[in-house]
């Protein structure tokens, strides 16, 4: 009892504060997943002796500090990953129990409710990404409820930067004092260059305020880069967005040209209002020693595309988000992986949660790092590498770059000066997801 004698003197002292009808819940890591910490067998016999003092109700979690990287599951964990603990520590009270993490759509929280594994569900950072999760559910407005990706960028990753707390697919969250969706009093004439998530943002929150927004896309579909960042291990959620924003896109009757390649011709036929320019990036190409004559070199985003089949045993050079991506993608399908990255450290841009998972999965499908060393020469079957002036060759079958990409300026430089204009996405810097959607709502915000 001396485990427990803490928190039963603060119950205690509650109670004769407030009173004995009070409902004062308790919040549980029912296993903390490090050695010598609690476990859920630990916690079911805690659990009859906080109802017994009086707690009306336990929160069932995980984790502790050590093991920080779970209470927050990012993509790559499982779904509702602490439902388990909340159904063992059911087993052994009568007072209700609330499950919570990663518990992200409603069919989720559904099915913990009906398995009987909780009473109750808490919903936190799907909260975050759409706040009106809940009346959306009761109203069966499903397909308009903004998906939660767990990605952790907006919320854990800017918390852990210190920044105030925001959202990748909900650039609303935090500023809704700022973001005035009411309608204009003057609607444009609105022409989106680009349907990735910036341009398909940026369409969506046009429309609501009563532009008429078209948007034209060079491909076959929306989505742009976003789409191959779906390809990945445990990305797929990642798609979910993209159906969203297609959702919004027609429920707000915003015209869609696909496999259209957009010309200062077609600009001056088209006579837009305002343009959003959000044409994307094209992948650096730098002049490797060996490039020009090596068929065997290719882009990331070919490999991810399915463009272009995987070697066996593939030396990816550049160790940012794309190249480590794509290294977890080829190692998980069994391509023998060598990253090269010049600097002394790997993922920089990604958020620390995620990272930890990636990291872990990179160890266990045996990817190579090579931090802080140079590609100096492709050869027809071979790299030349060196780190410190040591130079060193690895014998390879395919050579894949993800060093990077440049804005796609070419229509700025059209259209500059001659129509009222805006810039969002990849053509601004080459953003991330949570800059090119945060662009995208900003730029259909802005239009005058």
């Amino acid at each position: 009892m001396n485990r427990l004698r803490f928190p039963l003197n603060i119950i205690k002292k509650a109670y004769e504060k407030v009173g004995k009808d009070f409902v004062i819940t308790y919040r549980i890591s029912a296993d903390e997943f490090v050695e010598g910490g609690l476990t859920i067998e630990d916690s079911k016999i805690i659990a009859p002796i906080l109802e017994a003092a009086g707690i009306k109700a336990i929160h069932v979690s995980g984790a502790v500090y050590k093991s920080g990287h779970l209470p927050s599951a990012p993509y790559q964990a499982t779904t509702a990953l602490f439902s388990d603990l909340a159904k063992e520590i059911k087993s052994v009270v009568s007072i209700p129990i609330i499950a919570v993490n990663k518990i992200n759509t409603p069919y989720v929280a559904e099915s913990i409710l009906k398995q009987g594994k909780a009473d109750f569900v808490a919903i936190g950072r799907a909260s975050i990404a759409d706040p009106e999760f809940p009346s959306k559910v009761r109203e069966g407005r499903l397909e308009d409820i903004i998906p939660c990706i767990s990605c952790d960028q907006g919320c854990q990753g800017y918390i852990a930067l210190q920044k105030p707390v925001s959202c990748l697919v909900n650039p609303r969250t935090g500023r809704e004092g700022e973001y005035n969706l009411e309608k204009v009093e003057n609607p444009k004439k609105v022409m989106i260059i680009g349907g990735g998530l910036a341009g398909m943002q940026a369409g969506v929150v046009a429309a609501i305020k009563g532009h008429k927004v078209e948007i034209f896309e060079k491909a076959d579909r929306l989505g742009g880069r976003w789409l191959l960042a779906a390809i990945p291990p445990s990305k797929e959620i990642f798609n979910s967005f993209v159906v969203y924003l297609k959702g919004q896109l027609d429920k707000h009757k915003v015209k869609v040209h696909l496999n259209t390649e957009v010309t200062e011709e077609l600009i001056n036929i088209f006579k837009p209002d305002h343009i959003i320019l959000s044409a994307g990036s094209n992948p650096i190409a730098i002049p490797f020693k060996g490039l020009e004559t090596n068929k065997n070199v290719v882009q990331a985003n070919e490999i991810l595309a399915g463009k272009v089949l995987p070697g066996r045993n593939v030396a990816i050079v550049g160790g940012g988000l794309v190249g480590m991506e794509t290294a977890e993608h080829l190692a998980v399908h069994n391509s023998s992986v060598t990253v090269i990255e010049m600097k002394e450290t790997c993922l920089e841009e990604m958020a620390g949660i995620p990272k930890v998972f990636m990291m872990k999965s990179l160890e266990h499908n045996k990817v190579a790092i090579r931090l802080g060393t140079k590609l100096e020469e492709i050869k027809e079957n071979s790299i030349v590498i060196s780190k410190n002036g040591v130079s060193e060759e690895l014998q390879v079958d395919q050579i894949i770059l993800a060093i990077g990409a440049r804005p796609n300026l070419a229509l700025d430089e059209i259209i500059k000066g001659k129509f009222s204009y805006t810039k969002a996405g990849d053509i601004t810097g080459v953003a991330d997801g949570i800059a090119s959607v945060k662009e995208g709502y900003e730029a259909a915000l802005n239009i005058k």
